[in-house]
């Protein structure tokens, strides 16, 4: 069997039989064939040849370099497993500079909320981008996440809302604060109004089709624009990580966050302890009497 060969059932596997997001499967292929497109075999040597040449040559960021290894090491493990290859071996990974997430620091977080949305011409695109940038910041969604919602997840006799297309094809169920519940009830019911219930998205554009993640981005852009705060680089993310670095000042369980968040590995969570450190040390200096040490 060819690389290529092995390579397209790899990718056959992650999408059907792992259920990864097509975003997910998308990026591993992308990452993982220019590091073996025109190599003859698979070696340990010959693949960290190909990879050091790309990122010298695309002038990768080390980031770049650690996610093309991890892709090419799954697909390595995936033919040791079907027996393509005979011989184990592996592909170290670079260091990489720990990389924190960036929540919104609280006070523009409070200008953020406290700005109406500029109205649109149509006023159910005005409820949509309020109700969308308060499930991202109050349910921790991802973008996709938060795109990929239909109007049969919103569970509100339980308060939860059920998280299907997840990164990596999980789902989960996120509790909705009583408040943010009853401004989900009164979107649904504004959508109704203005759109028929045939189509299942949760969020739709004008044209009456499930809004994308891009329009999702320039909506946000939009309200950043609203509110004063275009300079800075947030992005709908940032809602995400504000969520749970909120919930971590505010004295959440470590665990309950990494599932309402999603996270595999709590070590991924763990980081958000980390950026309310950096915060505590920060405020720390501002001491009225440290001039007096």
């Amino acid at each position: 069997m060819t690389t290529r060969q092995a390579f397209e059932d790899w990718i056959e596997t992650l999408r059907m039989e792992r259920r990864l997001a097509p975003r997910t499967v998308s990026e591993y292929r992308r990452k993982a064939w220019a590091a073996l497109e025109g190599l003859d075999e698979l070696t340990a040597l010959g693949i960290k040849r190909a990879i050091n040449k790309l990122a010298e040559e695309r002038n990768w960021s080390p980031g770049s370099v650690y996610q093309t290894v991890a892709s090419v090491r799954a697909f390595v493990r995936f033919c040791l497993e079907q027996g393509y290859v005979s011989t184990s071996f592996s592909i170290p990974y670079p260091k990489v500079p720990e990389r924190l997430p960036r929540p919104i620091p609280r006070e523009h977080l409070v200008k953020f909320l406290e700005t109406p949305i500029k109205p649109y011409a149509n006023r159910y695109c005005t409820e949509r981008d309020k109700t969308m940038f308060h499930l991202m910041l109050y349910c921790g969604l991802r973008i996709g996440e938060t795109m990929g919602l239909d109007c049969a997840d919103c569970d509100l006799s339980s308060n939860t809302l059920r998280v299907y297309k997840a990164k990596g094809g999980r789902q989960r169920n996120v509790p909705l604060v009583e408040p943010l519940a009853n401004e989900l009830y009164a979107y649904l019911l504004l959508r109704a109004g203005f759109y028929p219930l045939s189509e299942p998205a949760l969020f739709l554009s004008s044209r009456r089709r499930r809004l994308h993640a891009g329009s999702a981005r320039a909506a946000f852009r939009r309200h950043l624009d609203a509110c004063g705060l275009s300079q800075y680089p947030f992005t709908p993310h940032s809602l995400r990580h504000s969520f749970a670095t909120l919930l971590i000042e505010g004295g959440a369980e470590i665990r309950a966050i990494q599932e309402l968040l999603g996270h595999r590995r709590i070590e991924t969570t763990l980081l958000y302890t980390k950026v309310t450190e950096k915060h505590m040390r920060k405020e720390i200096d501002k001491h009225p009497l440290v001039g007096l040490l």
